[in-house]
Formats: C-alpha cells, structure tokens, sequence
C-alpha cells in the first residue's frame, strides 16, 4: 500500500510541477514589459516531454504490479526507477522553461531557477564565446553570467550589448565561433609546450592509478566482508565482484590512455588539451562548466538515490505482532528457493493448502544451518505467520495460498524468535542510515567541490595569459 500511495504522490507532484511551470513560462512571454525574453530550444522540450512519459509509464507499471499482487517486492523496481528518472526530468523541464534573459531599457534581467538577476548594460565590458557557452564579464574580470550558446535569441541580445555599449570587447577561441578566425605566428610553439607539459604530467598519473587499484580493490573487499553479515544476500557478493571488476577497467582504460598520449607528438597533445591548461585565456571557464556538468548531474543523482533509499526504509516498518498468527503441523518437507537475486527458504505442512515462506530480515535471522539440519520430515513446527494470506493461483497440486514467517520452533527449540527478526530489522536499519547518509553527504560533498572548484579557477582567470588567437573588438 505504502509503494501504491506514493506512485499517486510522486505522479500528482510530476503534474502539479510541469502545469505550474507552463503556466509562469506563459505569463512570462505574454504578460509582461520586457523588450525581449530568450527561449529554448524546441527538441530539448520534446526530449524532455518523452523521458517524462518513460517516468510517468514505470510508475504505472508499478501501480498495476500493486494491483495484481499487492505483497510483491518487485513493485518497488520500477517505482524506484520513475521516481529517480522522473525527478530528475522535472528539474531539467524546471530549469528549460525558467532559466532564460530579458532585456528592458538599459538593463538586463537574468532569469535562472529560484533566483532573478538584474544586470546593467553598461557594466559588461567583455563578451567571450568559450566552447558551447558565452560568458559576460565585467571591468574587473569577473563573470556576470553565462549563456547556453544554442539559446534562441542569444545574437539578439549580444546585438544589444553592442548597440548599447559601443566598448564592449568581443573574444572568440573556438574555431566555430561567428566570425573567422586568425590565429597568431607561433600557435603551434604554443600548442607544442602545452602539450609537452602536459606530457610530463602523465607518468605520476599513471603512478597514482597504480597505487588507487592497489588500495581501492582491499577496501572494496572489506567493507564487503563487513558488511556482508549483516546483508547476506546472493546478490552482494555478485555486487562486490563488479566493482570490482569496475575499478579494474576503469584504472586499466586510463592508464592505457595515459601510455597512449605519451607516444603522440607535443602539437597533437597541446591541440587536445588547450583548454585545460590554467594558463590558457579562456581555459577556466571551460573547465568551470566541464566540471559543472560532471559534479552537479552526479551529485544530484548521489542525493536522489540517498533521498529514495531513505523513503523506502522510513516506510519498511517492522511487522507487528499483533498481525501474525500461529499455525502448526507435522513437516512434509522444506526447501531452499533461490530466484534471480532474492531467495526464501520454503515450509510446506501436511494436510495444508499454505507454502511458508521465509524472506527478507526474517531469513537473515533465523539460524539457517541448524534448520536444514534439524527439522526433518514429520516434527511438528509452529510458526507464527501473517494473517495476510497470498492468493497466487495455484502454487502447486496442493498448495493455493503463501504467507509469511515471522518465528519458528519446535517444542524443544527456536530456530527464529520474534525478537531475532526484530534485531535483525534494526540491524538493516542502522546498515540503511549509513547507507543513505554516505550517498547523500557524498552529493553535498561533490557541490561544495564544485563550488571551491568554480571559485579557485574564477580567481585563477587573472593569471590567464597564452592564446592562439587574435584578440578582436567591435
């Protein structure tokens, strides 16, 4: 019931945010007395309206899950990916439709979400097209703010500095810029000793990758052994293997990369990686949005995940025993069921339309080894079951109905106590705050990275001499 409630919530917030945002957008265009509003790009809409439609048919999907068998865990699959998927497609379609520049007199108006800039004309004294962005800078070097350079409307308003403010200077770097390019005598000395320096990096590169595999793959073993206890899932240790396997090829693909480079000539180098030199003019910017790209998209995907996670265990609450009811009988036999990445171990009684199931935190507390070797064809078993009884067609020849096991035991001895599952439900608890808190303070971690990272480069700008190109004004 709780995954259904929130499919209708989730879905009622898609809606609730996508009708809001047309709306202001609307109001924007139409009812006000700006002289000029930039908008964009019609096929970054329509990507959006279709990832929408993919988020909006997994919470469906989940929904009719529910509806056919309410008691699945497998419903949460597609829940939790339309909810991650979906989230993060509002945002995006928020940030389209919000983010956009206005011009009203001598001013400038500088929408982005959540916040509202107003810029006067006359203080931009600098407009520099870097890569896929133009960037507006002032007297004193710093950047006022950015555009997207396939925003519609983005030559209207360049046109506009310039017809306002006749000194402002105009610097392209990248060959595809608006006018022609010329580039000065000594490029290739310069692209030379930037790809040479860059070339002397490599070798400590490399060596850090060495020593990152050595040290990765035993902390990836440890924690695994760690946790493992607590998680005792088939599946973990198959999850432990391909981060494994994972770090490999990634440190593998870069060190051959690295040892690539190193066979190449100092100009090809130095034509690649310009821009990432921090003394190139322009260099920071491009690195400044690189790394946005990189840091903001991961670190909001790492407190999402944190984010749904904690939804999940804020509603798994442990199964009250006041829900459970006991039932007994002689043993016809019992099993070991492994499917795909879950597995239960199986009860059947004699006489009995019912299959027991043991799954979840009740199967990670009860003692495995001594069940199978003890329980035996034709003891009597008590179990303390829920009432909630499964009706999935028929099971087999005899079985119609599962439930499931909450405690175990004969007259002589408890296989699984009440009080055990309960342990183990708080065990799973504490392993999920800390795994929540680890995904959510590595995305906080990774913004204020960013943050600092924007910063020192910004401030770096200053230092920012070596170019290629001429420098032009209009």
């Amino acid at each position: 019931m709780i995954c259904f409630i929130l499919n209708i919530f989730f879905i009622i917030l898609y809606v609730f945010v996508v009708v809001y945002t047309i709306r202001k957008r609307k109001y924007i265009d139409k009812n006000n007395d700006y002289e000029f509003v930039t908008s964009y790009p019609s096929v970054y809409c329509k990507i959006i309206y279709i990832c929408l439609g993919v988020s909006l048919l997994l919470h469906l999907i989940s929904i009719i899950m529910f509806l056919i068998n309410k008691s699945s865990s497998d419903i949460w699959i597609p829940f939790s990916m339309g909810t991650f998927f979906g989230l993060m497609i509002v945002i995006s379609f928020y940030d389209l439709f919000l983010d956009y520049e206005a011009i009203k007199g001598d001013y400038l108006y500088i929408s982005r979400p959540f916040r509202l800039k107003k810029i006067n004309i006359f203080e931009i004294k600098k407009i520099v097209y870097i890569k896929f962005f133009t960037y507006f800078y002032n007297e004193d070097g710093k950047c006022l703010f950015m555009m997207d350079s396939s925003t519609i409307g983005i030559g209207k308003i360049q046109e506009y500095i310039k017809e306002k403010n006749k000194d402002i200077i105009i610097t392209d770097y990248l060959t595809f810029t608006i006018t022609s390019k010329k580039t000065v005598p000594n490029a290739n000395d310069i692209y030379e000793d930037i790809g040479k320096e860059h070339k002397e990096k490599l070798p400590k590169k490399i060596k850090n990758l060495n020593y990152l595999m050595i040290i990765a793959i035993p902390l990836i073993l440890l924690v695994g052994y760690l946790l493992f206890d607590v998680v005792e899932k088939p599946g973990f240790g198959l999850l432990i293997f391909l981060s494994i396997i994972c770090v490999v090829v990634c440190v593998t693909n870069a060190k051959s990369k690295y040892k690539k480079e190193l066979e190449r000539s100092d100009l090809s180098i130095g034509k690649q990686y310009y821009y990432f030199n921090k003394k190139v003019i322009g260099g920071g910017g491009f690195r400044i949005q690189k790394r946005k790209n990189e840091m903001v998209a991961v670190s909001i995907l790492f407190i999402i995940f944190g984010l749904l996670l904690g939804i999940i265990f804020i509603f798994s609450k442990p199964v009250d025993k006041s829900e459970l009811e006991l039932v007994s009988g002689k043993v016809e036999y019992v099993t070991y069921e492994n499917v795909g990445k879950t597995y239960n171990i199986l009860i059947y009684l004699d006489d009995d339309s019912v299959e027991y199931r043991i799954s979840g935190t009740a199967l990670n507390a009860i003692e495995k080894e001594e069940f199978f070797g003890e329980v035996k064809e034709g003891d009597t078993l008590y179990l303390n079951v829920s009432k909630k009884y499964i009706d999935d067609g028929i099971i087999d020849k005899t079985r119609t109905h599962r439930t499931y096991v909450y405690e175990v035991y004969t007259n002589e001895k408890y296989y699984l106590s009440f009080d055990q599952y309960l342990e183990a439900e708080e065990d799973d608890e504490i392993l999920g705050v800390v795994i929540i808190s680890v995904f959510v303070m590595i995305g906080i971690a990774l913004i204020i990275y960013y943050k600092w990272y924007r910063k020192y480069n910004f401030k770096n700008m200053g230092n920012e001499y070596i170019s290629v190109y001429d420098n032009r004004e209009s």
